[in-house]
């Protein structure tokens, strides 16, 4: 049975910010070494677990979800495969991640590429100051992570006031 859930989140002046911060990379070494592991084949597994079809449908809605003013911060890109889609569109994209292997074959990818910018960083505690910016995207990364909320709360204290928090994630 496949899920699939494609969602866009906008950040209010009224809404309060709650910090995830005190989480850092330390107590996330289970998911640093397994996702570690699986960056030669994580394109290829992803495919097979998502499916081709549902990650076509995905770009395809991903495409309309940013404008080409914004400055985006995808949380989880692992090996880049829908920060393509965003960084045709957007104005910058700085992708991250906390596998260094990950990384790897995301820098590889977009090494020509002067509107996208590679970098680690913990999806539960980022180096960004709050509220900077336009749109955050997370990416199948919800479902894998330890706790989703604190995941969840970083990139709302990163999203500008009237910013969006664009989330997919599917399984089969």
């Amino acid at each position: 049975m496949m899920r699939k859930c494609m969602l866009g989140i906008k950040r209010r002046s009224e809404a309060s910010l709650i910090s995830a911060r005190g989480v850092g990379m330390n107590e996330n070494a289970q998911e640093y070494q397994y996702w570690s592991k699986v960056a030669d084949i994580f394109d290829e597994a992803n495919t097979y677990i998502v499916g081709k079809l549902t990650q076509e449908e995905t770009s395809n809605w991903l495409v309309h979800q940013f404008k080409g003013t914004e400055v985006v911060l995808e949380l989880g890109c692992g090996t880049g495969f829908y920060s393509a889609v965003i960084a045709a569109r957007v104005k910058h994209l700085t992708a991250t991640d906390m596998s260094q292997e990950m990384l790897v074959k995301a820098k590889m990818k977009f090494a020509q590429w002067r509107n996208v910018e590679i970098q680690t960083a913990n999806c539960y505690r980022t180096p960004f100051a709050d509220n900077i910016f336009d749109a955050v995207f997370l990416g199948n990364v919800i479902h894998i992570v330890q706790n989703p909320l604190a995941v969840m709360k970083e990139g709302y204290r990163v999203l500008k006031e009237g910013g969006s928090i664009v989330l997919v994630d599917s399984t089969s």
